[in-house]
């Protein structure tokens, strides 16, 4: 026990340089700017498609290979195929090439997602202190807004002498990234790897048993889908108000990058507070609380045409600070070990393909005006009103939670 004691408190002191460097997202407010100038608007589009579609194939694998064969490899595949995918970003100049580095970049994505947080909870309950989960969690948040904001700005700035220096950054970013990961340590022991995918899917089945766990769960895939909405609407807002603001000789990129940028910095100090926010007022309160920011949001988006959303759109970010820490630390006691990736990725997954079902209604309802102020304050509210009587379905589950015990057999 004593090495696996100092094996884990390396973990923990790498891993939020770690979760720092794989937030580094340099090309954030650039990236479509770039498809767009390289292979057209349908391209580009069509490039967006290829992503979501392979993220949404790949998550769920990915977390079950994470409980199978461990968290250190499966996130050192992540990075691997970051840096690879942002390499081919700044090289390919064919519409091929950027597929690949579209479907890599998911990969990375999808790899990452549930397998980096259960590797910090793993190495805590290994070095002794998962009490400490919920903290360094809402510190690392807080870190990784900073580290996205600073991102931002970076790769806007280098992308105003070419908008391939955003990818380069990135490029960096992963490797770095790549190399922590090699350097930790793996925290998931042999006698908690996980069982065959029946066994595993009936686990989840057990673990989801519990009234308060399907509450987080619900919880965790409708807010997937109401964080994803402002983010995908405030740049077509911002172009629409720009004259307004007297910011139509500002770069685009610059514009963008420094949204980008602020709306991240707004949210780090609340990533900080959210779990002391959370034990204050409850998990649930707290969770919901970041719900109501979210829809009240969306609705000044749909419902003021004035450059004043432009500002509100500034605490995008803010619900998703306050609710990221509590609602991992919420989970992690009532989910072992052995399929701790494969729940969270699963939970992603739902999320996601919710999202991508509203996308697909609010494509529907889409002209070539799709941006017009009516269609553009109908497609919030529709959004809006879809994901709120998503809220009330799971409503009736919110319970305090039982008594911490992780759900038997797993």
């Amino acid at each position: 026990m004593l090495g696996q004691h100092v094996d884990m408190h390396r973990n923990l002191k790498l891993y939020p340089y770690y979760a720092a460097s794989s937030q580094a997202l340099f090309w954030l407010p650039v990236y479509m700017l770039y498809f767009v100038s390289e292979l057209g608007l349908a391209q580009a589009l069509l490039l967006e498609s290829i992503y979501y579609g392979t993220v949404v194939l790949l998550e769920l694998p990915s977390g079950y290979l994470s409980d199978r064969w461990g968290r250190r490899v499966v996130l050192i595949a992540a990075g691997l195929a970051g840096f690879i995918a942002h390499g081919l970003f700044v090289g390919s100049d064919t519409f091929a090439g950027f597929a690949i580095a579209q479907m890599l970049l998911a990969a990375s994505i999808a790899f990452r997602s549930g397998s980096d947080t259960s590797l910090h909870f793993d190495s805590l309950v290994l070095h002794g202190d998962p009490d400490e989960y919920g903290k360094r969690e809402a510190r690392i948040e807080r870190i990784s807004f900073v580290v996205t904001g600073a991102a931002a700005i970076l790769g806007g700035a280098a992308a105003t002498v070419d908008l391939r220096g955003a990818f380069v950054l990135a490029a960096i970013a992963s490797l770095i990234e790549t190399v922590l990961a090699a350097s930790m340590n793996e925290p998931l022991l042999p006698g908690q790897r996980a069982r065959k995918i029946a066994s595993q899917a009936r686990a989840i089945g057990r673990s989801l048993g519990p009234t308060y766990v399907r509450w987080l769960f619900g919880f965790g895939v409708v807010m997937t889908v109401l964080n994803h909405i402002p983010y995908e609407f405030y740049q077509p807002l911002i172009d629409r108000f720009a004259d307004s603001l007297a910011a139509h000789q500002v770069p685009t990129p610059v514009m963008t990058a420094a949204h980008a940028a602020l709306a991240m910095f707004v949210a780090a100090p609340v990533a900080g507070w959210s779990t002391a926010v959370a034990r204050r007022i409850g998990t649930p309160a707290c969770l919901m609380m970041a719900a109501i920011l979210q829809a009240a949001i969306i609705c000044l988006m749909a419902w003021i045409a004035h450059p004043v959303v432009v500002f509100a759109l500034l605490l995008r970010s803010v619900p998703r600070a306050l609710m990221t820490a509590p609602l991992r630390a919420a989970i992690a006691p009532h989910v072992g070990s052995s399929l701790r990736a494969t729940w969270l990725s699963l939970q992603s997954l739902v999320g996601r393909l919710g999202f991508a079902a509203v996308l697909v209604a609010l494509g529907t309802s889409a002209s070539q005006g799709i941006y017009s102020a009516l269609l553009l304050s109908a497609q919030l509210t529709l959004a809006l009103i879809a994901v709120l009587g998503a809220f009330g379905a799971i409503a009736w589950t919110n319970r305090h939670p039982p008594d911490g015990q992780v759900s038997e057999g797993l």
